[in-house]
C-alpha cells in the first residue's frame, strides 16, 4: 500500500531469499515483515537545487562550452552553462527592479496620483498615521490629506 507521503512494502522469506540468491548484500536486505517509508520534503532554496533536464542545444554552443571546459581549472560545460544562464536570469531581474523603481519614483512624485490616492484612503475610511514611503531621492510622509507639494517631498493628514 503507499499513500502520496508514504510507502509501505511487505517483506516476505521468499523475497529476502530471492534477494540474497541474486548476490544483494545482506546489509541492504530488509528483515521480514511490513516496512513503511516516508518521502522527506527537502526544502532547498532555487539557487541551490538543481534539475535534471532534457534540452536542445546548437551544436557549437554545445562545442564552445565544452572545448571551454578543457582548459586546467575550468569548471564542467554544464556549470559554465548554468553560470551564464544565471547571469542572464539576474540582468533581467536587475532590469525589472530598475523599472520598478523607475514606476514608483514617478508615481511618489506625481501631485495628482497622491491626491488621488489620499480621497480613495478617505473614502475608504483608512487611518495612515507615520508611515515613511521610501523613493531613491526622499522619504515621504503620509499622513491623510496632502498639505503640500513640491517636486522632492510630499506631506499628507488625514
Amino acid at each position: 500500500m503507499s499513500t502520496k507521503r508514504a510507502i509501505k512494502i511487505e517483506v516476505t522469506q521468499q523475497q529476502i531469499d530471492d534477494m540474497r540468491a541474486r548476490g544483494i548484500d545482506e546489509d541492504a536486505i530488509p528483515a521480514i515483515g511490513e516496512h513503511t517509508y516516508r518521502r522527506r520534503s527537502r526544502r532547498l532554496e532555487p539557487a541551490r537545487a538543481k534539475i535534471k533536464i532534457t534540452m536542445f542545444i546548437d551544436a557549437d554552443v554545445l562545442q564552445h562550452f565544452r572545448k571551454r571546459s578543457e582548459q586546467p581549472d575550468a569548471p564542467a560545460y554544464q556549470t559554465q552553462i548554468n553560470s551564464e544562464l544565471r547571469a542572464t536570469m539576474e540582468r533581467d531581474l536587475r532590469s525589472e527592479q530598475n523599472e520598478l523603481t523607475a514606476i514608483e519614483a514617478r508615481l511618489l512624485n506625481n501631485p495628482r496620483f497622491i491626491e488621488a490616492l489620499s480621497e480613495t484612503l478617505k473614502a475608504a475610511g483608512n487611518e495612515i498615521v507615520g508611515i515613511d514611503v521610501m523613493t531613491s531621492f526622499q522619504t515621504c510622509q503620509y499622513q491623510g490629506v496632502i498639505r503640500s507639494c513640491n517636486s522632492n517631498s510630499y506631506s499628507a493628514r488625514l
